[in-house]
């Protein structure tokens, strides 16, 4: 798959003439080959519910990620795939109940998503999943940020944290789901 754009600002008037030659030229280069970066072949999008809309709202998160993806299935009818999701966790932060920046609150995001996901995917209406991100990176000093960007399943010393259990567990099932049905 290409992807042209990520979190583009597709709606603005600039954009079709911006996005029409790459398309075009993706396109040459493999025409077999489908196309993300807005409302393309494949329909890409990334939300963080329970971190940047309703933090702390755990039981919000399935019920609005449900509907928001069906909504966009029902509109474009072209495969969808959450291509980010998740929340910040500092490694060794612990709370219970799970509390924001935790790493307990970090795997109950996680879990909210997949349970819309899996409904979602039983449905059709979902294609896909990325969760954010592989690592926690560092970034510019912003009040936004304690000393990087959180949100990984590994720590940047590449330690896992809770949230790289669940996520293993989470696609090694899926995996032998999947050579079980081949």
């Amino acid at each position: 798959m290409w992807s042209l754009a990520n979190e583009p600002s597709a709606s603005i008037k600039e954009a079709n003439p911006y996005f029409a030659p790459l398309v075009k030229l993706a396109k040459s280069l493999d025409p077999t080959r489908p196309i993300t970066g807005g409302l393309l072949d494949v329909i890409c999008f990334n939300r963080y519910y329970g971190w940047y809309s309703n933090i702390g709202q755990l039981y919000r998160i399935e019920h609005d990620i449900y509907n928001e993806i069906s909504m966009w299935n029902k509109k474009f009818s072209r495969p969808i795939i959450i291509s980010e999701y998740g929340a910040e966790a500092i490694p060794g932060m612990h709370k219970d109940p799970p509390f924001a920046f935790t790493e307990e609150y970090q795997v109950e995001v996680l879990k909210e998503h997949h349970k819309a996901f899996d409904r979602l995917k039983k449905e059709k209406k979902l294609a896909g999943e990325m969760v954010w991100v592989f690592a926690d990176f560092m970034t510019v000093q912003d009040t936004t940020r304690v000393v990087g960007n959180h949100k990984g399943l590994f720590t940047r010393q590449r330690e896992p944290k809770m949230s790289a259990h669940l996520i293993r567990k989470r696609y090694s099932s899926n995996t032998s789901r999947h050579r079980d049905e081949l």
